[in-house]
């Protein structure tokens, strides 16, 4: 029998009950052919059913990264999670089902009980749903609310902030600048209001060694974070689409050197993000700027807070945090924080020592 017989015999013995029977086809399927994504993912599944949770996690996250589109893989892998105590990665991973197919009815089931019995998890508003601004306090208000008060910036925070802003002050862009159109030009040497020159300040300071972007773009918070890297220093800029397929990119085939990488991964997919996890934990700088949807940042400050940094804490920049929906998520942030908008970005820059 071919490897796809071996799987087809070991999907009928499945359904019928016969687990022992049912592993022992999918493990004849996978020793012709290792690659057989459905093969590894009913084998993580009768496994789970027998008890090695590991193993049937290991086996479907395989079987996702060799076939990212099959909701079911998510969904069987967030069944595992919610049965394992791990409410916020089961979250997560249905959101990934249900990100592939909307009507996904077990997906769907498992993502409203997971909520009748974790009331906390996060609440992600489309546009029709957000709160208009209202931030929780006595009186409305985007730059403040009574959250914040229970995480303050630390003075190693203030003191960072401002000397940042300092050397900002006379940093020159112009030569990043001249890679764009007039309008963008413009918005790259602008401070305040923009943040180019404020990322550039904060790596003449710091020096780090790694600075992860999620969110490449144009490519010109990228530009502005390499123009005082250190010798030793490199940048991750993640995105799901590849620089030169950007529209109004401003990089260029030999700006990629061992100072600058890209990396096309999808870091709001929780098997993705797994894969990146060993490199994500050498940051000294993280600087977000990705969708702003009201649903990726919330998976990456969940992951983030499941990370163990080397460094005792990186710093985080976050853009656009008076967004209306970024509101939600930078009074979820529970470490030390500064709201930094009058000396950084327009729509808002939050720095966070992640501790």
């Amino acid at each position: 029998m071919n490897s796809l017989a071996l799987f087809q015999e070991g999907a009928t013995q499945h359904q019928l009950g016969r687990i022992d029977q049912a592993i022992a086809c999918y493990r004849k399927a996978l020793a012709l052919d290792p690659a057989f994504p459905e093969a590894l993912h009913l084998l993580g599944v009768g496994l789970f059913q027998q008890g090695d949770r590991a193993e049937a996690i290991r086996l479907i996250e395989q079987a996702i990264l060799l076939s990212p589109t099959q909701a079911d893989f998510y969904n069987n892998l967030a069944e595992i999670h919610a049965s394992s105590g791990d409410p916020l990665k089961a979250f997560f991973t249905y959101r990934q089902a249900l990100l592939l197919d909307q009507q996904h009815p077990q997906a769907s089931q498992g993502m409203q009980q997971l909520r009748n019995t974790h009331p906390n998890l996060p609440v992600f508003r489309n546009l029709e749903q957000l709160n208009h601004g209202m931030a929780r306090h006595t009186f409305p208000t985007l730059a403040l609310s009574q959250d914040d008060d229970l995480h303050q910036p630390t003075d190693q925070l203030i003191q960072l902030a401002l000397k940042a802003a300092k050397h900002a002050k006379n940093i020159d862009l112009s030569v990043i600048a001249k890679r764009f159109d007039a309008e963008s030009a413009a918005y790259i040497q602008l401070w305040p209001g923009e943040h180019y020159k404020l990322l550039a300040a904060f790596v003449k300071i710091l020096q780090p060694e790694l600075i992860i972007e999620i969110g490449t773009a144009t490519g010109a918070s990228a530009l502005a974070l390499k123009k005082f890297l250190p010798k030793k220093g490199k940048i991750v800029t993640y995105d799901v689409i590849p620089w030169n397929q950007y529209p109004g990119s401003g990089l260029a085939k030999d700006d990629f050197d061992q100072h600058l990488e890209q990396r096309i991964v999808d870091l709001s997919n929780p098997v993705l993000a797994e894969t990146q996890r060993d490199d994500l934990a050498k940051a000294d700088i993280v600087f977000v700027d990705a969708a702003k949807d009201g649903l990726m940042e919330h998976f990456f400050c969940a992951f983030f807070e499941s990370v163990k940094f080397a460094a005792p804490c990186p710093l985080f920049v976050f853009d656009d945090i008076r967004m209306p929906v970024m509101l939600e998520l930078w009074r979820s942030i529970k470490h030390p924080k500064l709201d930094f908008t009058s000396l950084g970005h327009w729509s808002g820059t939050g720095l966070v020592l992640w501790k």
